[in-house]
């Protein structure tokens, strides 16, 4: 009886590692199907430059474990955390020709006109948590594709 008690263990254990080990073949596929593509529309859709959409990627950060991740370059910089996350008050001082820069700051104010400062004050931004959104509202899907393929792949396998 002990004996057909352990074989019986010994095969749960398999049958769990192996319907694992698929999972995690194929979540980053799933991902980017429920996850990735929907939320790349809706933040086109949103105003997000195709420039800014290219840089959101599902990344696997462990095993059966992935990630919405958002690396938006621009001149060298990380812009999206200026977009996804708050930022605090702060100064904005012109480079300057000598550092690669420009003397001046300049933008046009609300009535059209060109102004110009060597340093402004800058009140801080909101973030839009456009990323974590987005994870949130398309996690169930991945979730729901994952039960599915998991079941289709049970039944195949005779699991």
């Amino acid at each position: 009886m002990i004996n057909l008690l352990e074989y019986t263990i010994s095969r749960l254990r398999q049958t769990r590692d192996r319907v694992n080990s698929f999972i995690d073949r194929n979540l980053v596929d799933w991902a980017q199907t429920e996850m990735l593509t929907p939320a790349q529309k809706d933040l086109l859709q949103a105003g997000l430059s195709q420039e800014a959409l290219d840089g959101l990627s599902i990344n696997k950060t462990g095993f059966m474990k992935i990630s919405l991740a958002w690396r938006y370059i621009k001149d060298g910089k990380p812009i999206h955390f200026y977009i996804e996350y708050d930022t605090r008050p702060h100064w904005i001082e012109a480079k300057g020709r000598l550092h690669g820069g420009s003397d001046f700051l300049t933008w046009k104010g609300k009535d059209g006109r060109q102004i110009f400062a060597k340093k402004v004050y800058h009140p801080g931004t909101t973030g839009k948590h456009l990323i974590e959104n987005a994870a949130k509202e398309y996690k169930p899907f991945l979730k729901q594709r994952v039960i599915t393929e998991t079941n289709n792949f049970m039944k195949v396998n005779r699991l």
